[in-house]
């Protein structure tokens, strides 16, 4: 079982309502798409700080990494970045994507609660 956050480059929304409907614009425009936009560098610098604190998935460390898919970089495309991590790491890994998103100036925002976080 995963645990999905989206995070993305933009003015952050004033309600989690109108998030909800940013996050539908961006992730059909971005994620559902072939498209190869390369990731914004707020995402490159994100995701550089997770893979620092949790490394890729790799045969290594199976056992102590959140990540669902490898590497994490294939989950970013333009200023959208949406990925899995196994749910039962979520609560240390959610903490740490949304101070991390704060501290960079990026959108989190939570699909399964509907609210920006």
């Amino acid at each position: 079982m995963s645990y999905d956050l989206a995070v993305w480059d933009g003015a952050r929304p004033a309600a989690d309502r109108w998030a909800e409907r940013l996050f539908s614009q961006l992730y059909d425009k971005y994620i559902l798409t072939d498209a190869t936009q390369p990731p914004s560098p707020r995402i490159l610098r994100c995701i550089a700080t997770l893979v620092t604190k949790w490394p890729d998935l790799s045969i290594d460390n199976l056992d102590t990494c959140p990540w669902t898919c490898s590497p994490l970089i294939s989950n970013a495309r333009g200023p959208m970045f949406y990925f899995s991590m196994n749910y039962e790491m979520a609560d240390d890994v959610v903490a740490f994507v949304i101070e991390t998103a704060k501290r960079l100036s990026l959108v989190c925002y939570d699909p399964q609660t509907r609210k920006l976080r």
